[in-house]
């Protein structure tokens, strides 16, 4: 960012933030280095969000989400864990029940940003059409079911009106991308009208 602003004379009017250290299910007793130190280095992001909201700069946040229950190490990755996203879509799994707990804990983070009339945009389930991540790895069907649960879960039980609903494939296919993975445009009515934000 301070090259950007060396170079142009300017900041951007967007910046991103990564969550992954907020995940509530971090195995710190079978992790490896490289995984502790991508949490170390993102320890205070939600700070500097607030900060960078405090010069009128517009944010997006990202969540590389440890998967709610068991892992090790980068358990957000498929390899690193026996999560299964297609019983966290089941209600009465211990999967479901751990999947929310998840999403209510961050729900919680989430908050003062909505009642301080902050919007984010809410990069969710991002390269969710690989298998690379566990909220991918069981298909286009299980990972629409878990983009309309958290999806109801923050609109119509934590009213948080302030986010902006990304989808972010990593694939540029057009079946994979579009007609397969795409959860459908349910979370337009996530798109909220905020006062205008002069950057």
């Amino acid at each position: 960012m301070h090259h950007i602003q060396k170079i142009t004379g300017k900041l951007p009017a967007l910046l991103g933030f990564e969550l992954l250290s907020y995940s509530p299910n971090i195995n710190y007793l079978d992790t490896d280095e490289a995984c502790m130190k991508e949490v170390e280095d993102n320890f205070g992001t939600l700070k500097r969000a607030w900060e960078w909201a405090a010069q009128k700069g517009l944010i997006t946040l990202t969540w590389h989400w440890f998967s709610p229950l068991g892992g090790r190490s980068k358990a957000f990755y498929t390899v690193n864990t026996d999560f299964d996203a297609s019983r966290a879509v089941m209600e009465g799994t211990p999967e479901y029940e751990a999947l929310l707990s998840d999403m209510d804990m961050m729900a919680a983070l989430l908050k003062p940003f909505c009642r301080a009339g902050i919007p984010i945009l809410w990069r969710l389930f991002h390269e969710g059409e690989g298998g690379w991540f566990w909220w991918g790895a069981k298909g286009p069907q299980v990972l629409q079911k878990l983009w309309r649960i958290m999806y109801d879960r923050y609109v119509n039980h934590h009213h948080l009106h302030n986010l902006l609903w990304v989808w972010n494939a990593g694939m540029l296919s057009r079946g994979r991308c579009g007609g397969y993975h795409f959860p459908g445009h349910v979370s337009r009515k996530a798109l909220p009208h905020q006062p205008e934000r002069k950057i």
